[in-house]
């Protein structure tokens, strides 16, 4: 019997790798399995770069084993990661569904750091040429996890601004009236749920400055 060809893109996707819940399922538990096992350095937060902009959309997390790459971390499961990537920016992603996505690799549970602009973490372009994608291909799926970014209650979504090479466009966020790489406790406070141009706003009101977009 002949099996139906799915694509994304252009591209063909393995049935273990097709958007469907089960997969989505399988691949989530997948990714709490082996950061259990290996913690944080096994893992990466992923963004994807909107397009024509320097704008990086948070969108979940990826785990890996040794000797799993990052890259073909994400390679491997990119018909699902780049779905799911669509279905959760539908406005910024949506309508170039049917071109290639461009990823970007960041530390794991660097969220912070990444809101507060730190100059020294750098993000890693996710590149997939032929070679990769043919080799990833040999990644057994337990191998690897991703656990997509989900909204609840309206969110905005969590994003960044980001020059080519990964670092921030935006200035680093710190203490008001300090020099010191920190940030007061009422921040603090309110940050929760704020992604990082709204952040950088608060700062520079607190500040006593006008924000204005670049």
């Amino acid at each position: 019997m002949k099996t139906t060809c799915h694509c994304f893109q252009n591209i063909f996707v393995a049935p273990e790798m097709q958007y469907n819940p089960r997969n989505v399922g399988r691949q989530n538990r997948n990714f709490v399995d082996i950061r259990t096992a290996g913690g944080t350095e096994v893992t990466n937060d992923l963004y994807v770069r909107q397009r024509k902009y320097n704008v990086f959309w948070f969108e979940g997390k990826i785990a890996r084993v040794d000797g799993v790459s990052v890259q073909a971390c994400v390679a491997r499961q990119y018909p699902l990661i780049a779905q799911h990537a669509a279905n959760l920016r539908p406005l910024e992603m949506y309508p170039h569904h049917d071109q290639k996505f461009e990823f970007w690799a960041a530390p794991g549970d660097s969220e912070m750091e990444v809101a507060y602009n730190r100059p020294v973490l750098q993000m890693t372009k996710i590149v997939i040429d032929d070679d990769l994608a043919e080799s990833c291909m040999e990644v057994r799926t337990l191998m690897i996890g991703f656990q997509g970014e989900m909204y609840e209650g309206g969110e905005e979504g969590f994003h960044t601004w980001r020059d080519e090479d990964g670092y921030a466009v935006k200035p680093e966020v710190k203490g008001p009236d300090t020099g010191e790489q920190e940030i007061s406790d009422d921040l603090m406070k309110k940050m929760e749920g704020m992604d990082a141009q709204k952040l950088w706003e608060e700062q520079e009101r607190r500040a006593g400055r006008s924000p204005t977009d670049d």
